[in-house]
C-alpha cells in the first residue's frame, strides 16, 4: 500500500503529466478498482472487446505516467540474458532479463505477466497454486537500451524524477527508512 508521500508523489505525477486537476485525483487507486472502472464501461459498450481494449491501453498509459509501469516505446520482445523465469500463472510465459513482469512483494520467487495478473486480481486464475489476490507487486519494467543510456552508467531514474547515482539512492532509501550502518 502506498504510503502518503508516495501518494502525493502519484498525484503530482499525475497532474504534471496529464494536465488534470488535483483536486479529482484520489491518492491511490487499487487494481481492483482500476479493473473495476473497465469492467463498469465494457458492459456500458455494446462492442465489449474493442472498448476493454481501449480502455486497458488507456489503464496502460495512466500507469506508466504516474511510474507503475516502463516505457512502452521501446519493445523488448527478445531480450536475452541471465535470468531463467517463468509466469507463476502457468500460461508459458518465460524470461531471459528483465522484460515487464511482476514480482509478489508476499511471496519468494512468484512472478507473473500482465495477462495473469489481471486474471489473480479477478479470481479467475484457475491453475495458480500460489500467491493471492490481495497482495501487493512490483512491476520490473522492461529493459530500455536507450534510457539505460540517457540516465548514465552507476545511475538511477526513478518514475520521472532526475538521475541519480546508485549510492544516492541507496543513501536516500536509508534515510526514509532510518536505517542506520
Amino acid at each position: 500500500m502506498a504510503t502518503a508521500t508516495q501518494g502525493q508523489q502519484i498525484r503530482r505525477n499525475i497532474v504534471t503529466t496529464t494536465n488534470v486537476d488535483l483536486k479529482t485525483v484520489p491518492d491511490t487507486y487499487t487494481i481492483e478498482e482500476i479493473l473495476d472502472q473497465i469492467r463498469t464501461k465494457q458492459d456500458e459498450a455494446n462492442d465489449t472487446n474493442a472498448k476493454y481494449q481501449e480502455l486497458k491501453a488507456g489503464m496502460n498509459k495512466t500507469l506508466t505516467c504516474v511510474g507503475l509501469l516502463g516505457d512502452d516505446d521501446v519493445e523488448n520482445e527478445n531480450l536475452e540474458g541471465p535470468l531463467q523465469a517463468q509466469c507463476d500463472g502457468k500460461c508459458g510465459t518465460t524470461w531471459s532479463d528483465a522484460n515487464g513482469f511482476f514480482v509478489c512483494n508476499a511471496c519468494q520467487s512468484v512472478r507473473f505477466d500482465r495477462a495473469c495478473l489481471d486474471r489473480l486480481r479477478l479470481g479467475t486464475l484457475d491453475l495458480c497454486d500460489v500467491c493471492g489476490p490481495d497482495h501487493e507487486m512490483l512491476y520490473v519494467p522492461a529493459y530500455n537500451p536507450a534510457r539505460w543510456v540517457r540516465v548514465g552508467e552507476g545511475n538511477i531514474q526513478v518514475e520521472s524524477e532526475p538521475a541519480i547515482s546508485v549510492e544516492q539512492c541507496v543513501a536516500r532509501t536509508r534515510q526514509y527508512w532510518g536505517i542506520k550502518l
